[in-house]
């Protein structure tokens, strides 16, 4: 059940009076704070020092610095998407 159905079953649709004397009436979960901060740092961080490392391994041409480095921002991009998955899922069955 996602946030609107919630807003919804309480009847007031999100737009009701109550929400600024109850600060639980329309908390949904999700994350925030450094639960939020960390995992957008890492998906924007890992393919970012991944590319790094793929050119500095290549070696000095500029060819296979540029592979190396679209080859690390790849597999970056696929491993944090990865991650951020199996993170969501974890944060969801918690919090069920």
């Amino acid at each position: 059940m996602n946030g609107i159905e919630k807003a919804e079953q309480t009847g007031c649709g999100g737009k009701c009076m109550q929400s600024p004397t109850d600060p639980n009436h329309h908390q949904f979960g999700g994350l925030q704070g450094w639960r939020l901060v960390l995992p957008a740092g890492g998906v924007f961080l890992v393919p970012l020092v991944l590319a790094v490392i793929g050119a500095v391994i290549a070696g000095s041409s500029r060819i296979a610095q540029m592979i190396g480095a679209l080859s690390g921002l790849l597999i970056g991009t696929a491993g944090a998407a990865i991650i951020a998955r199996l993170l969501r899922h974890t944060d969801e069955e918690e919090s069920i």
